[in-house]
């Protein structure tokens, strides 16, 4: 289901990506988990293309970052843009998070964990710059969903395997460049 919904975004994105006027954007990004209250870091990149009645629509990536390297989630979205006031944008992201984790405890636990549906909202705030180049700035509402199973061994050489749907919630604000 996930997959089909981030598919269509991009089905839906693909002819205004074809269109003349391609803009980019590339960025920096810190964020909070709300549950755990621990700190994120990482960037973003994006391409979208402006509409006639001034919204964008487009593809992007971010990732985020947690204690190293091993440890980052990839959200890959549809990018939708919609003007509020001057040089204000609402932003709506659904998409798809590529995350992959393996934990095994030799005759306890094993579990792996995958990357599944992502949803981003928020507002972008543009400030022109020369050369036409706009810096920005934007506040992000970042919903993440993971598939989790998880087999528990048990002391009679039985073992019991559950699927469990985790959910995640993470405030993020970026700031960067964007380009023609």
């Amino acid at each position: 289901m996930y997959k089909f919904i981030f598919s269509f975004a991009l089905i839906i994105a693909a002819p205004a990506l074809h269109a003349q006027k391609i803009e980019g954007e590339i960025g920096v990004l810190g964020a909070v988990n709300v549950k755990t209250e621990r700190y994120l870091y990482g960037g973003n990149l994006g391409l979208k293309t402006r509409l006639k009645g001034g919204e964008s629509l487009g593809i992007g990536a971010s990732a985020f970052l947690m204690n190293s390297a091993r440890n980052r989630w990839v959200p890959v979205y549809g990018d939708v843009r919609i003007p509020v006031v001057s040089n204000v944008e609402l932003t709506l992201q659904p998409g798809y998070t590529i995350y992959e984790s393996s934990l095994a405890i030799p005759g306890t636990l094993k579990s792996r964990t995958k990357g599944s549906f992502y949803a981003g909202g928020g507002l972008t705030a543009y400030s022109p710059l020369k050369g036409g180049k706009r810096f920005f700035f934007q506040m992000k509402y970042n919903y993440f969903t993971f598939d989790c199973k998880v087999t528990t061994y048990l002391p009679n050489y039985q073992s019991v395997t559950r699927e469990v749907k985790l959910k995640d919630h993470i405030l993020s604000m970026g700031l960067g460049l964007a380009f023609r």
